[in-house]
């Protein structure tokens, strides 16, 4: 199974299909954009049918790595990638599962530089 290939299931929304992929998938492996599996989630969150919630409880069946940075471009976490696109649910997933905070972008700077540069007094 490759990273494409979750991918699409991610997009059809078969929860089904991905728990049986997720288990011949090597979990922390990235795209030709460096990215990972919740890299592209948090990133195409809008168009995906699969609930945060639901892809966390598969993702932790398989020892995710929560604090991965993306390999290429930005190398955010997924929690500063998370901030920056303000996916507010997927925050909360992710600081449940005790993620660094202090994880720094390509720039320096971690998650909650982002959350302050992007607040605009909306929640």
């Amino acid at each position: 199974m490759t990273i494409e290939e979750i991918k699409l299931i991610l997009v059809k929304g078969d929860l089904k299909a991905l728990s049986a992929a997720l288990s011949d998938f090597s979990i922390n492996e990235v795209d030709q954009h460096g990215s990972n599996i919740l890299h592209y989630y948090i990133k195409s969150l809008k168009d995906l049918k699969i609930a945060p919630a639901d892809l966390f409880a598969e993702l932790d069946k398989h020892k995710f790595d929560y604090n991965a940075r993306q390999e290429k471009k930005f190398k955010r976490t997924p929690l500063g990638l998370a901030v920056f696109t303000k996916s507010k649910e997927i925050v909360d997933l992710l600081l449940k599962r005790k993620v660094d905070v202090d994880l720094e972008d390509e720039n320096g700077n971690p998650p909650l530089f982002d959350a302050v540069f992007k607040y605009d007094g909306d929640d």
